[in-house]
């Protein structure tokens, strides 16, 4: 079984954002069931996704570096906003799963 974090990002404003959070994870743990992953972990953020340096973003990414698991998350725009960041971590991008996308 492959390991792997969940990453869950809603918008700043938590009373727009009040079923983003269970509804990403319910993706994930679907995706993670589906192609044989364990999530060994889950991060979750309240935050915009157009600031590259979210702390939980980091820390997440950091997590899945340093105990070598991939890092799943639902869509594209949950991980960032912007195209900015994916230069910043080009080198992680194998490490990455996005439900939507499949494995």
């Amino acid at each position: 079984m492959k390991r792997c974090i969940a990453y869950m990002r809603a918008s700043s404003n938590t009373l727009m954002q009040a079923n983003s959070i269970a509804v990403q994870m319910s993706i994930i743990e679907s995706f993670a069931k589906t192609h044989g992953y364990e999530i060994t972990k889950t991060f979750v953020e309240y935050h915009t996704g157009t600031d590259d340096n979210r702390p939980e973003f980091n820390k997440a990414l950091a997590y899945a570096i340093d105990n070598d698991c991939y890092l799943a998350t639902m869509r594209v725009d949950r991980l960032a906003r912007s195209l900015s960041i994916f230069s910043k971590i080009q080198n992680e991008l194998p490490r990455l799963r996005f439900c939507e996308l499949g494995d």
